[in-house]
């Protein structure tokens, strides 16, 4: 969804993007289509939003490449084009480094790669909408950090920065930014520590969301179980279950943007909806 929550973006396993205008929620409409990916066989897994509103990535775990467009009607949804990076993209998500909005992602050759998306070229309209080439290094400056092998999902901190990488090993791992080229990686030597490490999920981490005050992280496992996190102090955590095993667990979730509530879904069918936090719930019926 859209920052305002008026537009939804949809990716299929065949690779193509949909955009719809939800503003009346009872007859959405469409109004663009892309066709990223050129082979059926990459189904798009990822789909973000900024939160500033400007900007939305797409990723498929079978490409390397990570597209980027417009989240703004005003805007057309204009494609800017893609940054291919060195391993095929897992997970990737937006945050923010040395003022400048970023993209970080976990690639399957064990390593955390990130981007800085040159918001300056795009307002100026100096890079245009081509989806052939990639766009040049010397404009993204891509950067890299070996990590645990097994990792899956990266969740960063929009307002501090802090990276977090999860996956086969049951652990939330905190690591600092990336910062070296591919080249400069010696992939033979294991790779430096993690800053912090963390109990996760005990069969998996399936998905992650940040609350909009960036208050609370919560994930979801395939245990059925969501683990609800302060900021503030990450290392202490709440493990509630919520969803059957059997059938994979907690498929999805999101906090509300409007109210204290954190919504869950699972492979069981079921839907949730969690009070967390201090702010009130409207007094009618949820």
């Amino acid at each position: 969804m859209s920052v305002d929550g008026k537009v939804a973006f949809i990716g299929t396993e065949k690779g193509v993007l949909r955009v719809f205008d939800v503003s009346n929620r009872a007859f959405p409409r469409l109004l663009k289509i892309f066709r990223f990916f050129e082979s059926e066989n990459m189904s798009i897994n990822q789909i973000r939003c900024s939160h500033d509103g400007k900007y939305v990535i797409i990723s498929s775990p079978e490409c390397d490449s990570i597209y980027i467009m417009s989240q703004r009607p005003e805007d057309e949804f204009q494609v800017f084009g893609f940054v291919t990076l060195e391993g095929y993209v897992l997970s990737c998500a937006f945050t923010h480094h040395d003022n400048k909005l970023s993209v970080v992602s976990v690639l399957t050759n064990a390593t955390l790669a990130a981007f800085t998306m040159p918001e300056a070229e795009f307002s100026s309209g100096k890079v245009q909408g081509n989806i052939k080439e990639s766009l040049p290094e010397s404009l993204v400056n891509p950067v890299y950090r070996k990590v645990d092998r097994g990792s899956l999902l990266v969740i960063p901190n929009t307002m501090t920065g802090d990276l977090y990488v999860t996956g086969e090993d049951k652990l939330l791992k905190k690591y600092d930014f990336p910062n070296e080229h591919f080249s400069k990686l010696d992939m033979k030597k294991a790779p430096i520590p993690p800053v912090e490490e963390l109990k996760s999920h005990d069969i998996g981490t399936t998905c992650w969301h940040l609350s909009s005050e960036v208050k609370f992280l919560v994930t979801g496992g395939k245990d059925g179980n969501f683990i609800l996190r302060n900021l503030n102090n990450v290392a202490q955590s709440n493990e509630i279950k919520g969803h059957a095993i059997f059938s994979g667990g907690i498929t999805a979730l999101t906090f509300s943007n409007a109210r204290s509530t954190l919504y869950t879904a699972g492979g069981d069918g079921a839907f949730f909806a969690w009070t967390v936090g201090g702010k009130p719930n409207p007094h009618h019926p949820v």
